[in-house]
This record gives C-alpha cells, structure tokens and sequence, in this order.
C-alpha cells in the first residue's frame, strides 16, 4: 500500500478492521471508518502516515499496537462506547499532544502513551482502576497530571522517564509506589504520597533530581532498595513509624 493515501468505506457492513490491515502504509493520512465496526484489531495502523482519526461511536474494542509507530498522528477522538484499550497503542506516536481516555474504560493498557514526547494534556476518567506498567514512559512533556482516586495499581515504571512532570495528583486509594515509577522525573520538585500507600518499591524516585522533599505515610511499612538514589537535591524526609525494612 505505498502509495494508498485515503481510505472511505464504502459499506455499513464492515465490524471489523482486520489485524495489520493498513500497517505501514506511510502516505495514508486520513481515513472514515464506517458506524458498524465494533472492533479494531492489532496493528491494523500501526507505523502508517494518519495524522488524525475519529473511532465511530459503534467500536467497543481497540487492540493491542492498533496506531504503534503513527509518528505523524495528531489528533484521536474515542465514543465512550470504547471499553477495551490494548497495549503499546500509541506507543512511539510522537506527534500526539492530547488524550482523553473514554469514560468506559477500567484498565489503561501496558505501554499505551509510551514515547509520545509531545503528550501535553492527558484526561484520565473517574472509571479507570487500574494503570498498567510503561503506560506513559518517556512521554517527555507531560508535566502534569491527575490520577483519580478509583485507580487503585499503578504498574512499575509508568512514569519514567517523564522529564518534565512538575506536578502530580495521586489517587488516595493507591496502596504502593511501583518499581522505578517516577525513576528519571527530574523536573518533580515535591510528589504527595497517599495515606493507604503500605510499600515504596525499588528505585520508585530514582534519578528525581529536583525532589526537595517527601514524607512517607504511616501505613508503609517497606522501602525497597535505591528507592531515591540520586535524588541530589533531597533535603527532608519524613519517615512512618511503621516501617519495618
């Protein structure tokens, strides 16, 4: 498909997009799916020319690497009729600048944003439970964002890397800082932790050059190793009671 840059269907029949349907076709920019597709299966765009793209408000399902590598990509718009986000979907979509994840969805996927550089502004929804490992890893400007309190995991390194993230509001119901979950966050100047947090894993601040300050919870009752190894600007550290390693 080198030379294919447009795709209109022309039938209201189609419910599928098939696995790596259009993948690598690097001069498709634009593509109207029709209102009867209910699911998007994996790669189907993946390292293709899209700049932008409107998922019909029929498509309950978005699988794994479905826009992997769409380096041009701008602008996505999901129906709240979107439940299932697959993992590494817009894993090196480095012109992205803006999300806002359906308010159907439970579980942000494994790597969905990661190395979006240009991610600015992320809307994460109140029915989102769970933020799978390397979800927005390397996303280098994003500098702020907010975790609703129904996110209960946040997987390891889901931040790393995020070289510009100044602000952060964690969910209150998280029970544990992840391995290596803000390591390399050196524009973090201060991170509130939540009072049901019980464990801050290994190298969780690792490498956050700018972190002045942090208090540990009561509830915690383990710091892992390297846990802020090579936060050079630390000064204070308020310790729980009820720490036992």
């Amino acid at each position: 498909c080198e030379s294919l840059s447009k795709v209109t269907f022309l039938t209201t029949t189609v419910t599928t997009v098939p696995k790596s349907a259009f993948e690598k076709c690097q001069k498709l920019t634009e593509i109207t799916l029709p209102s009867s597709i209910t699911n998007i299966s994996e790669h189907s765009f993946a390292n293709s020319g899209l700049t932008k793209i409107e998922i019909p408000s029929s498509t309950t399902t978005i699988e794994n690497f479905v826009f992997y590598g769409c380096a041009a990509l701008a602008e996505v718009t999901f129906p709240d009729s979107v439940t299932t986000i697959g993992g590494g979907i817009f894993e090196g979509c480095s012109s992205l600048a803006k999300i806002s994840i359906p308010s159907s969805v439970e579980t942000i996927e494994q790597a969905s944003f990661k190395g979006c550089a240009l991610l600015t502004d992320v809307t994460i929804p109140s029915s989102v439970k769970k933020i799978c490992e390397g979800c927005f890893e390397g996303c280098t400007s994003l500098a702020k964002l907010s975790i609703p309190s129904s996110v209960t995991t946040i997987g390891a390194r889901a931040f790393e890397g995020c070289s510009s993230l100044s602000e952060i509001e964690l969910s209150s119901n998280l029970t544990s800082i992840s391995q290596g979950l803000f390591g390399g966050c050196a524009s973090l100047p201060t991170v509130e932790l939540p009072a049901t947090v019980t464990l801050i894993d290994k190298e969780s601040f690792k490498g956050c050059s700018s972190l002045k300050e942090i208090e540990i919870p009561a509830a915690v009752t383990k710091i892992e190793e390297s846990a802020v190894f090579g936060c050079s600007s630390l000064a204070k550290v308020t310790l729980s009671t009820a720490l036992t390693a």
